[in-house]
């Protein structure tokens, strides 16, 4: 008798089960992914935490977490890491009834970019494994690594000349920013141009002296149009970190810079573009602009770019008042591309142009005028 209720009453017990879970499994359940900073730099590392939170009576003896990230990225400690196109993470968890769980995993920062996780997926299985729920929960985690900066000792000089050509012994006005020295006080100075401690300390008025400047701003075009058929694509990557470590000289040297580049942002789709400043808040937004460069997006067109440029400056004047000098990054040689260029050197009185070339690429640029200031860079 009692071996003929077995068998209905076990049957009621796995119908109730997998009705419990159905209804259950989700509630007060939470999945947090973060990085434990909002930004650093290619080449770093950085820790990516997994929060998994069970907040109800009912245990989940197997839960699964995945995730997507960008390949730039190398994740490890993860059970399941494949990379494709993407880096897919899988975590696997068994959760008590009111546990939470935090697990951190070890990321290597190999490439530029700005990467976000904006979708988890979870999937867990009732107690007999025979049934599994599955459901997306929304993220809105994100990260830029920064491009890292390129060697200043290939750079010395051209940044030295590219300096020299904003910064002019010429008497315009005195910059504030740039210190040069201390002299006695006389009559005619500035109150304000006192400095009092060296004052107190030699029994004298003492006041400082500024670098005149001539009030000029750089304004940098990046070209990230392919610069062959066939080419290293770290060629590329070279022109965006060589434009964020000339932008930081320049505004270390308090100089105002500004940005455009023919580069697609990775999440509007619009080309780079920031106003010349020199604020260190400025350099963090050049920053962040160039790891939103999406290579794989179709790009602007460059000569165009300058076009536009060659319009502004001649319906501002600012070819006529001097106050831009353009610094250009291209490891594109396209006629056009040249021809442009030459004649945005024309308009302005001169450029500087950087060209990052692999070992086995030939120079195509003839600077005739004398007014286009060419430096090869060999990677």
């Amino acid at each position: 008798m009692v071996m003929l209720w077995t068998f209905p009453v076990l049957f009621f017990l796995f119908l109730l089960e997998k009705f419990i879970f159905t209804k259950l499994w989700d509630r007060n359940l939470s999945v947090d992914i973060s990085f434990d900073r909002g930004e650093t730099v290619e080449g770093e590392n950085c820790l990516l935490k997994e929060t998994v939170t069970n907040g109800k009576f009912l245990p989940l003896p197997v839960f699964r977490v995945g995730f997507q990230v960008g390949s730039g990225l190398d994740v490890s400690n993860g059970s399941n890491v494949t990379t494709t196109d993407k880096t897919n993470v899988i975590d696997v968890f068994s959760l008590r009834r009111f546990e939470r769980i935090t697990r951190t995993l070890d990321v290597d920062c190999r490439k530029r970019g700005f990467y976000t996780i904006l979708r988890t997926s979870i999937e867990s299985s009732d107690l007999t494994g025979g049934v599994s729920f599955y459901k997306n929960i929304k993220q809105n985690t994100e990260m830029y690594v920064f491009p890292h900066f390129v060697n200043p000792i290939e750079l010395e000089t051209a940044l030295e000349q590219l300096t020299g050509s904003v910064v002019s012994k010429r008497f315009l006005y005195e910059d504030v920013f740039t210190f040069r020295g201390i002299r006695d006080y006389v009559p005619t100075d500035n109150i304000s141009s006192i400095n009092w401690k060296a004052s107190a300390r030699t029994g004298s008025p003492m006041v400082n002296l500024h670098e005149p400047t001539s009030g000029k701003e750089v304004m940098i075009l990046l070209n990230v149009e392919d610069p062959a058929i066939r080419y290293d694509s770290d060629l590329l990557e070279y022109d965006v970190r060589l434009a964020l470590t000339i932008a930081v000289n320049l505004v270390n040297d308090h100089i105002p810079v500004g940005i455009r580049s023919n580069g697609r942002d990775t999440i509007s789709g619009a080309t780079l573009e920031i106003e010349p400043g020199s604020s260190r808040e400025h350099t963090k937004r050049i920053a962040m602009g160039l790891s939103r460069i999406n290579l794989l997006k179709p790009k602007a067109d460059f000569p165009e770019m300058i076009r536009g440029e060659r319009i502004w400056n001649r319906s501002s004047g600012a070819c006529n008042s001097s106050n831009v000098t353009y610094c250009i990054i291209s490891s594109s040689q396209r006629d056009d591309t040249i021809e442009s260029i030459s004649q945005l050197a024309d308009e302005t009185g001169g450029v500087f142009c950087f060209c990052p070339l692999n070992k086995d690429m030939v120079v195509k640029v003839e600077d005739k005028t004398g007014r286009l200031n060419f430096r090869r860079i060999t990677l």
